[in-house]
């Protein structure tokens, strides 16, 4: 898992500042904004994408979903996981929301409208999920493991208290709510963990061998082995070639929870919550995949819950 912290150029950047938006230093500088009324001091809800970068994207109506102008097909709002950060653009250096790019671009590509989501206290996470069509749970540092009952391994980073937080809360709303969710690498540790299950907190003591991370900076790829009758193999089929990082796993599996894919090593790769719509939790990276088909899978049933949802209309 990427260590909190890191900073690349290809990562969207804000301060949240009074009344003001700033450009990203990265590739989709041009392309994102964040939300302007942010207090001093405090980040602020960025948008990758918006009508005023994007005309044709839409308007947001009240009751927080997304219309297309022109009466076009409405693009689905896909929450994605941020970090709260000290990062450093021009001559500062503040505390700031920062996601990497590929998330907000596989989710743009795909049809959606990405919004990265700092986190927030947990008594605004049901609101907040109410108002997506989607949620992505992004990868990160390591969960606490007191989360699941467990003494800290020595290769187990720092926690971030604030993000497990907010993770968790989001997850369990977005079960609650039925809201389809894709979560990736931490995202899927922290599906298993609101679920009542536990992690192997360092995979080369369980496995012997470092495959599942043999670059401590680079993502490396591996095959993996899919349930053909699972959601995700009639996606991707019965097998893949995914891009992946990390060194931790699913121990023991969480309440309705399937597993759906595996290593060759028999450690579960991907995960299928039971009776969801759409919750699926997959232990690579499918926003660095050059195969397209599960981000695209995911935010076609984020936009089939929001053509469902009823209509309102605005006075």
């Amino acid at each position: 898992m990427p260590r909190p912290g890191t900073y690349r150029e290809d990562m969207l950047l804000w301060p949240g500042r009074n009344g003001s938006y700033g450009r990203c230093p990265g590739p989709a500088g041009g392309a994102a904004r964040a939300l302007a009324g942010a207090a001093p001091g405090r980040v602020a809800l960025l948008a990758a994408n918006s009508p005023r970068t994007r005309p044709w994207l839409g308007v947001m109506h009240h009751h927080g979903h997304m219309a297309a102008h022109g009466g076009g097909t409405a693009r689905p709002l896909i929450g994605i996981t941020g970090y709260l950060e000290p990062a450093r653009w021009s001559d500062f250096v503040r505390e700031a929301v920062i996601s990497p790019v590929p998330y907000s671009r596989s989710v743009e590509r795909a049809g959606g409208i990405p919004v990265v989501l700092p986190p927030v206290p947990i008594d605004s996470v049901p609101r907040l999920v109410a108002g997506l069509d989607g949620i992505l749970i992004a990868c990160g540092p390591d969960l606490d493991p007191r989360l699941y009952g467990a003494p800290r391994h020595e290769e187990t980073t720092q926690p971030d208290r604030r993000r497990d937080t907010f993770d968790l809360a989001l997850v369990r709303a977005a079960v609650d709510a039925g809201r389809p969710f894709l979560a990736v690498c931490r995202g899927m540790h922290v599906l298993n963990v609101v679920r009542g299950g536990s992690l192997i907190q360092h995979l080369p003591d369980a496995v012997g061998h470092h495959r599942h991370a043999p670059d401590p900076i680079k993502m490396s790829v591996h095959d993996v082995q899919v349930s053909a009758s699972s959601r995700l193999g009639r996606v991707l089929g019965p097998h893949a070639a995914v891009p992946t990082r990390h060194h931790q796993g699913v121990q023991r599996l969480g309440t309705g929870l399937l597993p759906v894919a595996w290593a060759d090593d028999q450690i579960v790769e991907a995960v299928e919550l039971e009776g969801h719509p759409f919750g699926i939790g997959v232990q690579w990276h499918p926003e660095e995949d050059e195969d397209p088909r599960l981000i695209q899978e995911f935010v076609a049933a984020a936009g089939a819950a929001l053509s469902s949802a009823p209509a309102v209309t605005d006075k």
